[in-house]
């Protein structure tokens, strides 16, 4: 299993996130793409193993990019981390067809039992 977790920069949002990840499993295989060009590069090589994506998008312009990559990330199983709550936000990016999503300022415990379960699961 390979984890890519796509955040832009090192907010507090950030290193919670990483931290969170990185708790979840030691030794598992993390890359962390700092740029959209890099998270897309990375989903384009054929892994040898699955992959599941943790996507933090801090604002609108983040999200946009996000949703620029739909091709790439609407067959893998991934999380999507949003700026806010809004109804609008979280129905464009269900298109993406997310495992789970959640807003920044929600409880990263949610993130920890949601990887976890992704992790073992055989789908």
């Amino acid at each position: 299993m390979n984890l890519v977790v796509y955040a832009k920069n090192n907010s507090n949002y950030c290193v919670k996130l990483l931290d969170s990840v990185m708790n979840i499993m030691p030794g598992l295989p993390i890359t962390h793409c700092h740029t959209i060009q890099t998270l897309s590069e990375r989903l384009r090589k054929f892994p040898s193993e699955p992959i599941i994506a943790v996507l933090l998008a801090l604002n609108k312009h983040d999200l946009d990019d996000i949703l620029s990559l739909e091709t790439l990330i609407r067959d893998i199983r991934h999380i999507t981390i949003l700026p806010d709550n809004q109804t609008d936000v979280r129905m464009v990016t269900r298109r993406l067809f997310p495992r789970f999503i959640m807003d920044i300022e929600a409880d990263f415990s949610l993130l920890k039992d949601m990887l976890e379960k992704m992790i073992h699961s055989k789908d």
